[in-house]
């Protein structure tokens, strides 16, 4: 296996060298085992006694109770409220997605994919306000770019995010042993056969992160494979 960092990718006034490098310098992480680093592109009874005493306590309870039941009845319907976990910014059964809102046409509606993220040049258009987290497939994806490090052959799955704040934004991709994934960064949906800013495979836990995501600068997360490899993945890209 093998990692590549290339030289920085250049928006706006991004550059191979000088402070503006979207990507850092740093090496990538390749999960456990992997070099450490990073690059860029990183919740009582009343005196007396007596009656009257008798009948303050039972008031007391009779209050008591009903503060209870109120309380019960207002568990309840936050119980209820809380049936739905989508918006709870982790991936609960029949989530496809989850970005911790329940905003429309941010990428992430109803914590299902807005698109189908197998085609250039936009790819799956996310707009990240916090973080999200995707748990999704290449198995049946189209063959539609690659990275430096691999995936020619394999078919892919493209994420456009597009930051709501100038920020270091840090991607996570979580892999089984056996889909030989590659995790690409760059500018771009699709490039030449020219060293990406960020290309790794070398672990089934891949980190990387952006280290100057600038607010309302796209970039590309691509999920690939070596060869022909695909596979269920889950990516998470937080802030």
């Amino acid at each position: 296996m093998r990692s590549f960092v290339g030289c920085a990718l250049v928006v706006a006034a991004w550059a191979c060298s000088g402070s503006t490098d979207v990507f850092g310098t740093g090496q990538p992480t390749g999960g456990s085992g992997g070099a450490n680093g990073s690059t860029g592109i990183t919740v009582g009874p009343g005196a007396g006694g007596g009656a009257t005493s008798s009948t303050a306590s039972s008031s007391a309870m009779s209050s008591s109770a009903m503060s209870s039941s109120a309380m019960s009845s207002s568990a309840m319907s936050s119980s209820g409220s809380g049936m739905d976990p989508c918006g709870n910014g982790a991936i609960d059964a029949g989530e496809a997605c989850d970005d911790g809102n329940k905003d429309a046409k941010d990428g992430c509606t109803g914590c299902m994919l807005d698109g189908a993220a197998d085609a250039c040049p936009t790819g799956e258009v996310i707009t990240l306000k916090k973080a999200i987290v995707i748990a999704s497939t290449t198995s049946g994806k189209a063959n539609f770019t690659a990275g430096f490090c691999g995936g020619t052959f394999a078919p892919d799955m493209a994420f456009q995010v597009m930051p709501s704040k100038s920020a270091p934004v840090a991607i996570k991709l979580v892999t089984p042993a056996n889909f030989d994934r590659v995790l690409v960064v760059r500018s771009t949906c699709t490039q030449g056969f020219t060293p990406d800013p960020v290309c790794i495979d070398n672990n089934t836990t891949l980190t990387t992160t952006v280290q100057q995501a600038m607010q309302g600068q796209a970039f590309f997360v691509i999920v690939t494979g070596h060869q022909q490899s695909s596979g269920p993945f889950t990516l998470t890209i937080t802030y």
